[in-house]
């Protein structure tokens, strides 16, 4: 997973690459052309595909959260982790989940699912 840190107002924020197999090349040069980019006929034309690996995925997140939040309590500070709400979804069907409340103020640890929405 590749992991991107950025600083912006004094808050530190992480953005981490999902796993994934394939390439999204394809999709991203259709998507370019649909928009009225210049792109080879070759790339658009490709049947290469993309997917989630959502078992790393969930498995790398969940590992990195049990790790960092500890560092994150020690510090006073918050952990929050913003995830389309397909992938919260799924993390609840293949891990436990039954100690993890409704966020409170003061809570070291925050999980916040977004639903992504695609407009034609």
């Amino acid at each position: 997973m590749e992991e991107l840190v950025l600083k912006i107002s004094g808050k530190t924020i992480s953005i981490t690459c999902l796993e994934s197999s394939g390439t999204v090349w394809p999709e991203r040069q259709r998507f370019l052309q649909r928009h009225g980019v210049s792109v080879r006929d070759v790339d658009v034309a490709s049947g290469k595909g993309f997917g989630m690996n959502w078992k790393m995925t969930a498995k790398t997140i969940l590992m990195q959260l049990h790790h960092k939040i500890h560092t994150f309590e020690h510090l006073s500070k918050h952990l929050v982790l913003v995830v389309q709400d397909c992938l919260i979804d799924y993390m609840q069907r293949e891990f436990s989940f039954e100690h993890i409340q409704d966020a409170r103020l003061g809570n070291p640890m925050h999980f916040h699912s977004y639903e992504s929405i695609r407009f034609s």
